[in-house]
């Protein structure tokens, strides 16, 4: 178990579980959870946050070694302090913030993965690993375009937002074998790799929105 704190109220929590569920400990497991949250980041965003779930089962004896697995990852990173250079030279970084509170990067994804290896006799090893894996992407930003005026330091602000959704099935399949010849010893590997992937953006960009960078005040 451990237990964290930071700046800006960030707090964290992490459990971590494993043992054997048989008496003759070839079947045993392992469980991870963590939960994280701040109260705002260093830049007067929303804190990030963070939950996290890993579970899995395995069996092993003297010829298999065999995992299965599930995760869930749900995260949310603000969005950090930055500066411009005008005209010509880079400006102190503005205390304000630059943006929406909620302003920031949310990832979700879910995962289903397992992985082999079966020794067939001391020369012949099966190897299969495989995971499936589905992930969302919500990027919410207001974007620095251009300068209105560098003399006032204006900057022209858009609000833009693009969610994109990742699905991935990736998978390695072979025989292991391994042999001598003479003073040589050879390791030998022939099987299949099938990788796939589909990906789709969806991408919102708002009205254009003047920002005064180093005025006193919020964005």
């Amino acid at each position: 178990l451990t237990l964290s704190y930071g700046s800006f109220q960030d707090k964290s929590a992490t459990l971590d579980l494993g043992g054997a569920l048989s008496e003759d400990k070839k079947l045993s497991y392992r469980l991870i959870g963590s939960v994280a949250r701040a109260e705002r980041s260093n830049a007067n965003f929303k804190g990030r946050e963070n939950n996290y779930l890993l579970a899995q089962v395995r069996w092993k004896d003297n010829a298999t070694d065999f995992n299965i697995g599930a995760s869930y990852d749900d995260s949310l990173s603000s969005q950090s302090r930055y500066t411009f250079a005008l005209p010509g030279y880079i400006q102190a970084t503005p205390q304000m913030r630059l943006g929406d509170w909620n302003d920031g990067v949310r990832m979700r994804s879910k995962a289903l993965f397992y992985s082999l290896e079966h020794a067939f006799s001391p020369t012949v090893t099966l190897v299969s690993r495989m995971q499936r894996m589905l992930t969302s992407q919500d990027l919410s930003l207001h974007l620095p375009l251009f300068p209105m005026s560098t003399q006032d330091m204006l900057i022209n602000f858009s609000e833009s937002n693009q969610l994109s959704n990742y699905r991935t099935t990736s998978g390695d399949h072979y025989l292991r074998f391994s042999f001598d010849t003479g003073p040589l010893s050879h390791m030998l590997s022939t099987g299949v790799n099938h990788p796939s992937q589909y990906n789709s953006i969806d991408e919102y960009v708002g009205d254009d929105i003047p920002v005064a960078v180093y005025q006193a005040g919020q964005a």
